[in-house]
């Protein structure tokens, strides 16, 4: 009996160290599920603030594109004046007028610009502008070269050429008047 008891005794000391090993083990599972739990939890709220901040972010795309596009399309009032010059000419001499003050105002504006826009930047970004400036130079005279070519190889030199000559000095200044004016403005904007 006594065997019997000691046994039983072990046997139940056993168990007992087994339960309380268990009772350990499943009260570590459930933090470690608690803290998964958590976990997913927060990483839902995380996910939650981010899809809303892209949402936010996607808006003010969308917001930039249209204002954008509303200056691409909104005319220049220089170019609302030019259209109104341009109704009045009568001969090809006074077009060909018109078509060069433009170009001369459209100039200055650019220089305007330019220099509205040097002085905003920060010292070592002003190096991209002056770069920018000096290859757009280049880079419109062998385009105006190309565009004088290519009219008088059609037009040989006839009195259209005269406005094709000035529309292209025209158009060179205005293109570049409006690209620095809209970086002058995206720069002023914020």
């Amino acid at each position: 009996m006594k065997k019997t008891t000691v046994l039983l005794m072990v046997l139940l000391a056993v168990l007992t160290m087994s339960c309380i090993v268990l009772g350990a083990l499943l009260n570590s599972h459930n933090k470690t599920v608690e803290n998964l739990e958590l976990e997913v939890s927060n990483l839902e709220n995380e996910i939650s603030q981010k899809t809303e901040l892209l949402i936010q972010a996607e808006k003010q795309i969308e917001l930039l594109q249209q204002e954008n596009q509303e200056i691409t399309d909104r005319k220049h009032d220089l170019d609302i004046e030019y259209e109104k010059a341009m109704a009045t000419w009568i001969n090809t001499m006074e077009g060909v007028e018109i078509i060069n003050s433009f170009g001369d105002i459209w100039k200055e504006e650019m220089d305007k610009y330019y220099t509205l826009l040097y002085d905003m930047l920060e010292e070592d970004r002003k190096k991209w502008l002056i770069s920018s400036q000096e290859k757009w130079e280049i880079y419109t005279k062998e385009n105006e070269e190309l565009a004088w070519q290519t009219y008088d190889q059609v037009h040989h030199d006839g009195s259209i050429m005269k406005i094709y000559s000035a529309e292209i000095y025209l158009e060179r200044y205005r293109s570049r008047a409006k690209t620095l004016i809209h970086l002058y403005n995206s720069l002023i904007s914020y």
